[in-house]
C-alpha cells in the first residue's frame, strides 16, 4: 500500500523529471526574496538554468549567519 500510489511508484525518470520541475519553482519562488534573487543573481543561477537532479550542487548552503544578517 502506498499513500500516494501515482507519485510513490514512479520510474526513475518520470521521479527526476517531477523533482527537476519542483526545484525549479522553488527557485523561482527564492527569487522573489531579496537575500536570495541578489545572490542567485550574483552567482548566475535561475530556474532555468537547473537541467538535472545534479545541478542541486549549484546551490549554494545557507547557514545561520546568513538568515542573522538578513532577517527582514
Amino acid at each position: 500500500m502506498y499513500w500516494e500510489n501515482e507519485l510513490e511508484t514512479l520510474n526513475r525518470t518520470d521521479l527526476e523529471k517531477l523533482q527537476v520541475k519542483r526545484l525549479k519553482n522553488t527557485i523561482q519562488s527564492a527569487m522573489n526574496s531579496p537575500y536570495y534573487g541578489n545572490l542567485y543573481k550574483q552567482m548566475g543561477l535561475s530556474a532555468d538554468s537547473v537541467k538535472s537532479v545534479a545541478d542541486l550542487q549549484k546551490l549554494p548552503f545557507t547557514v545561520k549567519q546568513n538568515l542573522r544578517d538578513n532577517f527582514p
